[in-house]
């Protein structure tokens, strides 16, 4: 299927034309604060066009070796094979959106096994951050703990030193 500039997908929809995962798609609805239309979100088709070139531009994640040595070694060489590698690989993309052709670096176990983690991750974080609030709320409640007996023994020893003098 062809992404027509002037079409309006939902995030089914448009998963389905860029073969960018649904929750993918809800996190770019979500980052490029798109706003939310009965109850889902619509796309339109220059967006996905620019989400779809997005994903193609190399990120801070990908590798590339800065080492190269002065003579123009092997390492030289693998530097440029990576790098056309790559090239191949954006050409490869590129043409499958075009044609629509489902083009995919991962088998679906793995992408299923990878997004699986990234969602217990995000969970996981969560997780920290209600304990992290929960030991807050605790060391709160033992320093007034802490501060009650310390005034409570202050009145003990006084009333004890009242005692003794009489």
């Amino acid at each position: 299927m062809a992404i027509f500039d002037e079409g309006v997908y939902s995030i089914s929809e448009a998963s389905e034309h860029t073969n960018i995962s649904v929750r993918t798609m809800q996190r770019l609805c979500k980052t490029h604060n798109l706003e939310k239309q009965d109850g889902g979100y619509l796309i339109t088709g220059v967006q996905l066009k620019e989400w779809m070139q997005e994903r193609l531009k190399p990120t801070p994640n990908d590798t590339q070796r800065h080492d190269t040595p002065t003579d123009g070694g092997a390492l030289a060489d693998e530097e440029t094979h990576q790098q056309k590698l790559r090239k191949a690989i954006e050409l490869i993309t590129l043409e499958a959106a075009k044609k629509n052709i489902t083009h995919k670096v991962f088998t679906e176990d793995e992408y299923v096994d990878l997004i699986g983690t990234l969602d217990r991750v995000e969970h996981q974080q969560e997780q920290i951050q209600y304990l992290r609030k929960r030991i807050e709320r605790q060391d709160e409640t033992l320093t007034k703990l802490f501060q009650n007996i310390q005034e409570r023994n202050y009145i003990e020893a006084n009333e004890k030193k009242k005692e003794d003098q009489r």
